[in-house]
């Protein structure tokens, strides 16, 4: 086995733990609903539009420093910067707040879907 795991192993560990709940914790008060394991659905009531979070969160340590990743869909027209800026914000302060470390970087990746029916089974 490589040696690529350190006695910091168990550290990172349980610092994705915090902040994978802190995201969590975040995306359910913005009343996002988890389906299952790998899909968390949400529909912004005050636009009726759908977001899609899909490949669910990724918490990842790059040079030391914090990154937390989250893709996401949404509906072509809908205006939700605000909204993903606010959470962004909030996954933030709420990590700082908890841990006493600052997140490097959460890279919130929208991708436009085109405005019909989910094709996905449910």
């Amino acid at each position: 086995m490589e040696k690529f795991y350190t006695y910091k192993d168990e550290t990172i560990r349980a610092l994705r733990e915090v902040i994978h709940s802190v995201v969590e914790t975040n995306l359910q008060e913005a009343n996002y609903i988890k389906q299952h394991n790998q899909f968390v659905e949400k529909v912004f009531s005050s636009f009726q539009k759908t977001v899609y979070v899909s490949k669910g969160i990724h918490v990842e340590i790059e040079n030391n420093q914090i990154v937390v990743k989250l893709t996401v869909n949404v509906f072509l027209g809908s205006s939700l910067m605000n909204d993903l800026l606010e959470l962004q914000k909030r996954i933030y302060d709420d990590v700082f707040q908890l841990i006493g470390y600052k997140l490097h970087g959460i890279h919130i990746k929208v991708r436009n879907i085109i405005n019909t029916q989910n094709k996905k089974t449910q």
